[in-house]
């Protein structure tokens, strides 16, 4: 079987030795190493995955295929304590240019139409990461350049430097207890971003793309299923009584059934081929408005469209970069 016939079925449906061998021609296509092949459950199915290296970055193996994108609103069997959560947040923002009554109204015009397309099988980083952000080697002169003009505090810093200047040069770093460069990457406008990554074979995923690697052929609303937590945010938040943050915990945390972690935090968007549509967040506007925790769950869903836009390229979003196989 060629790479460019991978779907989901046919995956799936491999034997685990002839998966083996497909992956390992994935990753011979994509200059990449073979990590791991195995299995994981998920929303609707059981699913395969395979993960590889490249470059330092991890990637999973997403199959192509003539696939199911979208949502139909009006399927949605909401559990009692989402339609609770919704009608609490009803009472204070429904109305004539509100929310709806319906909680299916709601989520069928909040979320992309179903459809199919045509998505070829691919390697999909495993984290998005900001965008613009690009590895570069530890010593990298830029970056010798930083270190030799500051002392940074810490294990990891994000920097701006010089102050005040237009543009700045960004970037991250990562030490170790030496004080030793372990890691660093530089930021680049996002447009000088996707030249970076078109130059390396890669490019950031399309809206459908994006779907189909987030659901992983999953029919719900989430990719782990319809319900969601209705007691808290899927984010890190604050405790009103002891007036500390509580860590995330939830579904969201979890790989999906490709081995990819993605819609796992509302405030960290992702921007897509498309720069009029990002998905697997909304920059944490609903969750730091405190609008209600199903709402703040379902920008996680997998269809999910921002209705408030799509913030500055400056904004706190990333971009998850793609290695075709064919």
């Amino acid at each position: 079987m060629a790479l460019g016939d991978l779907d989901v079925a046919r995956w799936r449906g491999l034997a685990d030795r002839d998966a083996e061998r497909v992956a390992r021609e994935a990753a011979e296509t994509a200059g990449a190493e073979l990590v791991e092949v195995g299995r994981r459950g998920g929303a609707d199915r059981r699913g395969r995955y395979a993960l590889f290296r490249r470059d330092g970055d991890m990637y999973g193996l997403v199959p192509g295929g003539h696939v199911e994108v979208g949502y139909d609103g009006g399927r949605f069997a909401p559990s009692p304590g989402q339609l609770a959560s919704y009608a609490a947040s009803y009472e204070e923002y429904g109305g004539p240019g509100g929310l709806p009554r319906d909680v299916r109204e709601y989520v069928d015009a909040a979320t992309s139409p179903p459809r199919t397309a045509d998505v070829p099988p691919m390697l999909v980083a495993v984290r998005a990461r900001d965008a613009g952000l690009t590895r570069v080697a530890p010593d990298h002169p830029l970056i010798t350049e930083f270190l030799a003009e500051h002392a940074p505090g810490g294990r990891e810093v994000r920097v701006t430097w010089p102050p005040g200047s237009r543009p700045a040069r960004q970037a991250r770093i990562v030490l170790d207890g030496a004080g030793t460069v372990t890691e660093a990457w530089l930021m680049y406008s996002l447009a000088d971003d996707v030249a970076r990554m078109a130059s390396a074979g890669m490019r950031p995923l399309t809206p459908d793309e994006w779907e189909h690697a987030c659901g992983a052929g999953a029919s719900t609303l989430f990719r782990w299923g319809d319900d969601c937590p209705s007691d808290r945010y899927p984010s890190a938040s604050l405790n009103v009584v002891t007036r500390e943050f509580e860590p995330a915990t939830g579904p969201q945390l979890e790989p999906n059934a490709f081995g990819l972690h993605i819609a796992d935090d509302p405030y960290r968007a992702e921007r897509t081929a498309d720069p009029g549509v990002i998905c697997g967040g909304d920059g944490g506007g609903t969750v730091c408005g405190g609008a209600g925790f199903f709402l703040g769950w379902f920008c996680l869903a997998t269809s999910y469209r921002d209705a408030a836009g799509v913030p500055p390229e400056e904004g706190n979003v990333l971009v998850r970069p793609a290695i075709p196989l064919t």
